[in-house]
Protein backbone atom coordinates (compact mmCIF):
# COMPACT_ATOMS: atom_id res chain seq x y z
CA UNK A 1 0.00 0.00 0.00
CA UNK A 2 1.71 3.49 -0.86
CA UNK A 3 1.10 6.22 2.22
CA UNK A 4 -1.91 8.68 1.82
CA UNK A 5 -1.11 12.27 2.80
CA UNK A 6 -3.36 12.75 5.67
CA UNK A 7 -2.87 15.98 7.75
CA UNK A 8 -0.15 16.81 9.19
CA UNK A 9 0.84 15.09 12.34
CA UNK A 10 -1.20 11.93 11.65
CA UNK A 11 0.12 8.75 9.60
CA UNK A 12 -0.63 8.08 6.96
CA UNK A 13 -2.76 4.70 7.30
CA UNK A 14 -4.38 6.27 9.92
CA UNK A 15 -5.56 9.73 8.24
CA UNK A 16 -6.72 7.01 5.63
CA UNK A 17 -8.67 4.87 8.27
CA UNK A 18 -10.17 7.93 9.42
CA UNK A 19 -11.46 8.67 5.51
CA UNK A 20 -12.78 5.44 5.43
CA UNK A 21 -15.49 6.06 7.63
CA UNK A 22 -16.88 8.64 5.79
CA UNK A 23 -16.41 6.81 2.21
CA UNK A 24 -19.06 4.41 3.67
CA UNK A 25 -21.66 6.15 3.32
CA UNK A 26 -21.02 6.18 -0.47
CA UNK A 27 -19.82 3.15 -0.62
CA UNK A 28 -21.95 1.31 -3.73
CA UNK A 29 -22.88 -2.42 -2.30
CA UNK A 30 -22.39 -3.92 1.02
CA UNK A 31 -23.45 -7.58 1.23
CA UNK A 32 -25.14 -8.76 4.18
CA UNK A 33 -24.76 -12.43 5.77
CA UNK A 34 -25.90 -15.04 3.50
CA UNK A 35 -25.47 -18.30 5.25
CA UNK A 36 -22.07 -20.43 5.46
CA UNK A 37 -21.50 -23.00 2.98
CA UNK A 38 -24.66 -24.65 0.74
CA UNK A 39 -25.73 -28.31 1.58
CA UNK A 40 -23.96 -29.68 -1.40
CA UNK A 41 -20.54 -28.42 -0.72
CA UNK A 42 -20.76 -29.93 2.80
CA UNK A 43 -22.29 -33.44 1.68
CA UNK A 44 -20.16 -33.55 -1.07
CA UNK A 45 -16.72 -32.13 -0.36
CA UNK A 46 -15.10 -33.93 -2.78
CA UNK A 47 -17.06 -31.88 -5.83
CA UNK A 48 -15.85 -28.62 -4.19
CA UNK A 49 -12.76 -26.39 -5.17
CA UNK A 50 -11.10 -23.93 -2.73
CA UNK A 51 -9.24 -21.27 -3.46
CA UNK A 52 -7.41 -18.86 -1.05
CA UNK A 53 -7.24 -15.65 -1.36
CA UNK A 54 -4.45 -12.98 0.21
CA UNK A 55 -2.52 -10.03 -0.39
CA UNK A 56 -0.58 -7.58 1.69
CA UNK A 57 1.57 -9.62 4.18
CA UNK A 58 4.65 -6.70 4.08
CA UNK A 59 6.34 -7.54 7.42
CA UNK A 60 8.07 -4.26 8.01
CA UNK A 61 10.29 -6.30 10.86
CA UNK A 62 11.08 -9.67 11.64
CA UNK A 63 8.73 -9.14 14.23
CA UNK A 64 5.40 -8.63 11.96
CA UNK A 65 6.45 -11.91 10.43
CA UNK A 66 3.90 -13.99 12.85
CA UNK A 67 1.04 -12.31 11.04
CA UNK A 68 1.25 -14.46 8.04
CA UNK A 69 3.06 -17.12 10.04
CA UNK A 70 -0.30 -17.45 12.10
CA UNK A 71 -2.68 -17.60 8.86
CA UNK A 72 -0.53 -20.05 7.45
CA UNK A 73 -0.92 -22.08 10.42
CA UNK A 74 -4.60 -21.21 10.32
CA UNK A 75 -5.20 -22.38 7.19
CA UNK A 76 -3.08 -25.51 7.59
CA UNK A 77 -4.93 -26.56 10.80
CA UNK A 78 -8.33 -25.38 10.39
CA UNK A 79 -9.25 -25.18 6.51
CA UNK A 80 -9.13 -28.27 5.13
CA UNK A 81 -7.77 -28.97 1.44
CA UNK A 82 -6.68 -25.91 -0.10
CA UNK A 83 -6.27 -27.01 -4.17
CA UNK A 84 -4.36 -23.58 -4.61
CA UNK A 85 -3.91 -20.22 -3.05
CA UNK A 86 -4.10 -16.70 -4.97
CA UNK A 87 -1.65 -13.79 -3.97
CA UNK A 88 -2.70 -10.28 -4.94
CA UNK A 89 0.41 -8.83 -4.26
CA UNK A 90 2.30 -7.09 -1.60
CA UNK A 91 4.03 -10.04 -0.08
CA UNK A 92 6.86 -8.62 1.17
CA UNK A 93 7.93 -5.60 2.23
CA UNK A 94 11.61 -5.29 1.12
CA UNK A 95 11.48 -7.15 -2.21
CA UNK A 96 14.81 -6.86 -2.83
CA UNK A 97 15.77 -8.51 0.20
CA UNK A 98 17.00 -12.49 -0.02
CA UNK A 99 16.08 -13.12 3.19
CA UNK A 100 12.94 -11.90 3.28
CA UNK A 101 12.13 -13.72 0.07
CA UNK A 102 13.43 -17.26 1.80
CA UNK A 103 11.00 -16.50 4.61
CA UNK A 104 8.06 -15.77 3.02
CA UNK A 105 8.48 -18.88 0.28
CA UNK A 106 9.13 -21.23 3.27
CA UNK A 107 6.83 -20.16 5.28
CA UNK A 108 3.87 -20.71 3.28
CA UNK A 109 5.10 -24.44 2.08
CA UNK A 110 3.98 -24.79 5.94
CA UNK A 111 0.12 -24.34 4.81
CA UNK A 112 -0.10 -27.49 2.82
CA UNK A 113 -1.06 -25.44 -0.50
CA UNK A 114 0.34 -27.17 -3.45
CA UNK A 115 -0.21 -24.17 -5.82
CA UNK A 116 0.54 -20.47 -5.58
CA UNK A 117 -0.11 -17.59 -8.13
CA UNK A 118 0.72 -14.40 -6.73
CA UNK A 119 0.94 -10.63 -8.72
CA UNK A 120 3.46 -8.00 -7.97
CA UNK A 121 2.35 -5.30 -6.28
CA UNK A 122 3.44 -1.46 -5.45
CA UNK A 123 6.32 -2.54 -3.38
CA UNK A 124 7.64 -5.97 -5.48
CA UNK A 125 7.43 -3.51 -8.37
CA UNK A 126 10.53 -1.71 -6.85
CA UNK A 127 12.41 -4.86 -8.14
CA UNK A 128 10.34 -6.29 -10.75
CA UNK A 129 13.31 -8.37 -12.24
CA UNK A 130 14.04 -9.73 -8.80
CA UNK A 131 10.51 -10.59 -8.11
CA UNK A 132 10.24 -12.41 -11.48
CA UNK A 133 13.05 -14.53 -10.69
CA UNK A 134 12.21 -15.17 -7.07
CA UNK A 135 8.71 -16.32 -8.32
CA UNK A 136 9.34 -17.73 -11.47
CA UNK A 137 6.30 -15.65 -12.90
CA UNK A 138 5.84 -13.22 -15.87
CA UNK A 139 4.35 -10.05 -14.84
CA UNK A 140 0.75 -10.87 -16.36
CA UNK A 141 -0.50 -15.02 -16.89
CA UNK A 142 -3.45 -16.82 -16.86
CA UNK A 143 -4.28 -19.98 -14.86
CA UNK A 144 -6.99 -22.41 -15.64
CA UNK A 145 -8.62 -24.60 -12.81
CA UNK A 146 -11.66 -26.23 -14.79
CA UNK A 147 -13.80 -23.80 -16.36
CA UNK A 148 -12.43 -21.39 -14.37
CA UNK A 149 -10.04 -18.64 -15.90
CA UNK A 150 -8.19 -16.35 -13.74
CA UNK A 151 -6.31 -13.41 -15.72
CA UNK A 152 -3.15 -12.27 -13.08
CA UNK A 153 -1.96 -8.74 -13.67
CA UNK A 154 1.01 -7.11 -11.78
CA UNK A 155 2.04 -3.66 -10.90
CA UNK A 156 4.61 -3.10 -13.92
CA UNK A 157 6.21 0.20 -12.36
CA UNK A 158 6.82 1.76 -9.60
CA UNK A 159 4.78 4.22 -7.28
CA UNK A 160 1.29 3.59 -5.43
CA UNK A 161 -1.50 3.24 -7.92
CA UNK A 162 -1.33 0.41 -10.17
CA UNK A 163 0.21 0.92 -13.46
CA UNK A 164 -0.90 -1.54 -16.32
CA UNK A 165 0.21 -1.24 -19.33
CA UNK A 166 -1.18 -0.69 -22.65
CA UNK A 167 0.29 -4.16 -23.90
CA UNK A 168 -1.19 -5.85 -20.96
CA UNK A 169 -4.26 -4.32 -21.11
CA UNK A 170 -4.37 -6.10 -24.96
CA UNK A 171 -3.96 -9.57 -23.62
CA UNK A 172 -6.60 -9.16 -20.82
CA UNK A 173 -8.97 -7.86 -23.50
CA UNK A 174 -8.64 -10.19 -25.50
CA UNK A 175 -8.40 -12.99 -23.38
CA UNK A 176 -11.67 -11.48 -21.53
CA UNK A 177 -13.43 -11.63 -25.33
CA UNK A 178 -12.05 -15.15 -26.43
CA UNK A 179 -13.43 -16.85 -23.47
CA UNK A 180 -16.82 -15.88 -22.47
CA UNK A 181 -17.42 -19.31 -22.23
CA UNK A 182 -15.86 -19.76 -18.87
CA UNK A 183 -15.74 -18.14 -15.17
CA UNK A 184 -13.17 -15.37 -15.53
CA UNK A 185 -11.66 -13.85 -12.60
CA UNK A 186 -9.54 -10.69 -12.61
CA UNK A 187 -6.84 -10.30 -10.26
CA UNK A 188 -4.66 -6.65 -9.66
CA UNK A 189 -3.18 -5.52 -6.61
CA UNK A 190 -5.39 -2.03 -6.77
CA UNK A 191 -8.90 -1.65 -7.99
CA UNK A 192 -10.56 0.06 -10.87
CA UNK A 193 -11.45 3.63 -10.27
CA UNK A 194 -15.29 2.94 -10.76
CA UNK A 195 -15.11 -0.48 -8.82
CA UNK A 196 -17.31 1.12 -6.41
CA UNK A 197 -15.04 -0.45 -3.24
CA UNK A 198 -15.56 2.34 -0.48
CA UNK A 199 -11.37 3.79 -1.16
CA UNK A 200 -11.64 4.28 -4.53
CA UNK A 201 -11.66 8.14 -3.73
CA UNK A 202 -7.73 8.23 -3.29
CA UNK A 203 -5.60 8.28 -6.67
CA UNK A 204 -3.02 6.34 -4.58
CA UNK A 205 -5.61 3.40 -4.36
CA UNK A 206 -6.71 2.65 -7.56
CA UNK A 207 -5.10 1.45 -10.98
CA UNK A 208 -4.27 4.30 -13.39
CA UNK A 209 -6.62 4.43 -16.87
CA UNK A 210 -9.10 2.34 -15.74
CA UNK A 211 -11.96 3.14 -17.25
CA UNK A 212 -10.48 1.35 -20.48
CA UNK A 213 -11.04 -2.07 -18.55
CA UNK A 214 -14.69 -1.00 -17.73
CA UNK A 215 -15.56 -0.44 -21.30
CA UNK A 216 -14.93 -3.95 -21.71
CA UNK A 217 -16.72 -5.07 -18.64
CA UNK A 218 -19.60 -2.87 -19.97
CA UNK A 219 -19.63 -5.62 -23.10
CA UNK A 220 -18.15 -8.53 -21.60
CA UNK A 221 -18.57 -10.77 -18.58
CA UNK A 222 -15.83 -11.05 -15.86
CA UNK A 223 -17.21 -13.01 -12.72
CA UNK A 224 -14.85 -11.69 -10.45
CA UNK A 225 -12.19 -9.31 -10.04
CA UNK A 226 -10.12 -9.93 -6.90
CA UNK A 227 -8.04 -6.68 -5.12
CA UNK A 228 -5.74 -5.56 -2.14
CA UNK A 229 -3.54 -2.87 -0.88
CA UNK A 230 -6.03 -1.06 0.98
CA UNK A 231 -5.54 -2.49 4.41
CA UNK A 232 -8.76 -2.09 5.06
CA UNK A 233 -10.40 -4.58 7.78
CA UNK A 234 -13.88 -5.91 7.09
CA UNK A 235 -15.41 -4.52 9.89
CA UNK A 236 -15.28 -0.81 7.96
CA UNK A 237 -17.96 -2.34 4.98
CA UNK A 238 -17.04 -1.27 1.37
CA UNK A 239 -14.92 -3.95 0.38
CA UNK A 240 -17.10 -5.95 -1.94
CA UNK A 241 -19.32 -3.75 -4.97
CA UNK A 242 -21.16 -4.69 -7.77
CA UNK A 243 -21.92 -1.12 -10.01
CA UNK A 244 -24.53 -1.21 -12.40
CA UNK A 245 -24.01 -1.39 -15.83
CA UNK A 246 -21.72 -4.24 -15.98
CA UNK A 247 -22.33 -7.71 -16.93
CA UNK A 248 -22.58 -9.12 -12.98
CA UNK A 249 -19.11 -8.29 -12.19
CA UNK A 250 -18.13 -8.71 -8.49
CA UNK A 251 -15.25 -6.66 -6.99
CA UNK A 252 -13.93 -8.08 -3.62
CA UNK A 253 -10.86 -6.34 -1.80
CA UNK A 254 -9.13 -9.31 -0.22
CA UNK A 255 -6.71 -7.26 2.52
CA UNK A 256 -4.66 -7.75 4.45
CA UNK A 257 -3.10 -10.34 6.57
CA UNK A 258 -0.61 -7.28 7.86
CA UNK A 259 -1.51 -5.99 11.54
CA UNK A 260 -1.06 -2.54 10.84
CA UNK A 261 -2.99 -1.84 13.97
CA UNK A 262 -3.73 -3.89 17.21
CA UNK A 263 -7.09 -4.01 16.61
CA UNK A 264 -6.69 -5.08 13.20
CA UNK A 265 -7.37 -8.48 12.02
CA UNK A 266 -5.15 -11.48 9.84
CA UNK A 267 -7.38 -11.22 7.49
CA UNK A 268 -7.97 -13.49 3.96
CA UNK A 269 -10.85 -14.80 1.99
CA UNK A 270 -11.74 -18.14 0.73
CA UNK A 271 -13.23 -18.95 -2.39
CA UNK A 272 -15.48 -22.39 -2.53
CA UNK A 273 -16.59 -23.29 -6.26
CA UNK A 274 -19.01 -26.66 -6.74
CA UNK A 275 -19.11 -28.36 -9.37
CA UNK A 276 -22.61 -28.02 -11.09
CA UNK A 277 -23.42 -24.97 -9.30
CA UNK A 278 -23.62 -20.85 -10.67
CA UNK A 279 -22.85 -19.89 -6.61
CA UNK A 280 -19.80 -18.59 -5.48
CA UNK A 281 -19.35 -18.25 -2.11
CA UNK A 282 -16.40 -15.67 -0.69
CA UNK A 283 -15.76 -16.11 2.87
CA UNK A 284 -14.16 -13.88 5.24
CA UNK A 285 -11.41 -15.72 7.41
CA UNK A 286 -9.93 -13.99 10.42
CA UNK A 287 -6.73 -16.29 11.02
CA UNK A 288 -5.91 -14.70 14.50
CA UNK A 289 -10.03 -15.47 15.65
CA UNK A 290 -9.37 -18.90 13.65
CA UNK A 291 -13.14 -18.10 12.41
CA UNK A 292 -14.67 -17.09 9.70
CA UNK A 293 -16.68 -13.66 9.50
CA UNK A 294 -20.51 -14.80 8.94
CA UNK A 295 -21.79 -11.41 8.76
CA UNK A 296 -19.32 -10.94 5.75
CA UNK A 297 -20.14 -14.41 3.39
CA UNK A 298 -21.24 -13.53 -0.03
CA UNK A 299 -23.30 -15.87 -2.49
CA UNK A 300 -22.57 -14.48 -5.68
CA UNK A 301 -24.01 -15.97 -9.07
CA UNK A 302 -21.28 -16.72 -11.80
CA UNK A 303 -22.41 -16.38 -14.97
CA UNK A 304 -22.46 -20.16 -15.59
CA UNK A 305 -22.34 -23.32 -13.99
CA UNK A 306 -18.87 -24.16 -12.28
CA UNK A 307 -17.54 -27.72 -14.18
CA UNK A 308 -14.08 -29.44 -12.79
CA UNK A 309 -12.58 -32.98 -13.37
CA UNK A 310 -10.45 -32.65 -10.10
CA UNK A 311 -7.52 -31.81 -11.94
CA UNK A 312 -4.67 -29.15 -10.79
CA UNK A 313 -4.57 -26.10 -11.89
CA UNK A 314 -2.24 -25.02 -14.73
CA UNK A 315 -0.59 -21.80 -15.60
CA UNK A 316 -1.62 -20.92 -19.53
CA UNK A 317 1.31 -20.14 -22.25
Amino acid sequence: MGAFKGSPGISGRFAFRVACFTALIAAAAVFPCRGTEGRAADTNPGSRLVVWVLSDIQPARPSERRHFETAVKDAADSLGKIHFALAAGDMLHRSSHAGDWDWFLRTRERAGVPFWFEIAGNHEARNLPYYRERTGKPLHYAVSAGNVLILCMSNEARGAPTIISDGTFRWWKRMVEQNQDKIIITMTHATPRRSGLAYTIFPSMIMRDSDRFFNVLKKHRVDLWISGHAHQPYYFGGKNSAPAGLRGTLFANVSSVKEDFPFDPIESRILYFTTGSRTLLVRTRDHGQSRFVKSQDIKHTLGRPFAWDGSPPRMLP
